[in-house]
C-alpha cells in the first residue's frame, strides 16, 4: 500500500484520516479536538474547521503538503508573506 495519496476533497481527506487512525488503533475520543469534529472530517463534514482538522492531521502524524503550481514557489519562510490589499 502507497504511503502518499493525493487528495482532492473533504471526503477523501477525512477517509484517508479514518485510515491512518484505524491503523494506529486511535480511537477518536483520545485525540485533541471533539470526537464529534473527528467524526465530521471523517464523513467528509465541509464545514470543519481548518484548525482542528490540522490538529488533528498533527495528533496522527499526517503531513499536510502543498504543491505550487508551475511558475510559482513558496518563499523560504511564509511567515514573512504579508497581506496585500486589494484595491478597486
Amino acid at each position: 500500500m502507497p504511503t502518499t495519496v493525493s487528495v482532492k476533497s473533504v471526503r477523501e481527506l477525512g477517509a484517508a484520516v479514518t485510515v491512518v487512525r484505524i491503523a494506529q488503533g486511535v480511537r477518536a475520543s483520545e485525540l485533541s479536538v471533539s470526537h464529534v469534529v473527528v467524526g465530521g472530517l471523517e464523513h467528509g463534514k465541509e464545514t470543519t474547521q481548518v484548525g482542528k482538522v490540522l490538529q488533528i492531521l498533527e495528533d496522527l502524524g499526517i503531513r499536510l503538503v502543498l504543491e505550487a503550481p508551475p511558475g510559482v514557489s513558496f518563499p523560504a519562510d511564509l511567515m514573512t508573506v504579508t497581506r496585500r490589499r486589494v484595491r478597486s
